[in-house]
């Protein structure tokens, strides 16, 4: 039950062109790139609480390498709660509720550690999540190249 991802937004570098008071402005987008891993396996052989630890890299060209390491405890597949960690910046706890096989309602709060602690008290964080079922149309269509021929 290991997962490993990367994702790189902005893959295109794209600019936008805006004009203020007579001035020609160029935003460029800035790729970000992220890797995420980890495991889920039952925690002390049981079979309704699993643990789920993983780190999340990121970085945007230009910027510094952060580092977020996570961890989650899952219980009966339906209920998670977990705390995270974000390098030099916030603490983070959060909860999720499965609702149906589709729905997923959760909670997040982050407190921030950094500079912006002057400004901030900590930012709250509610998501509804629809997990959309794919049917795959040809699921068992095979390679031309190893069709049997007979």
């Amino acid at each position: 039950n290991f997962f490993v991802g990367l994702s790189v937004p902005f893959i295109l570098n794209n600019s936008v062109a805006t004009t203020f008071e007579g001035l020609l402005n160029e935003i460029k987008e800035r790729r970000y790139y992220f890797f995420r891993s980890g495991a889920i396996f039952p925690l002390g052989g049981r079979k309704n609480v699993k643990i789920n630890p993983s780190i999340l890299l990121r970085t945007q060209e230009g910027m510094a390498l952060s580092l977020d390491i996570n961890n989650a405890f899952i219980f009966y597949d339906v209920l998670s709660a977990g705390v995270s960690l974000r390098s030099g910046d916030s603490f983070i706890t959060f909860i999720d509720l499965k609702l149906s096989e589709k729905f997923h309602f959760a909670y997040s709060y982050d407190w921030t550690q950094s500079d912006l602690a002057i400004f901030s008290n900590g930012t709250h964080e509610f998501m509804l999540n629809y997990r959309a079922r794919i049917n795959v149309v040809h699921k068992d269509l095979q390679c031309p190249k190893f069709y049997d021929y007979r």
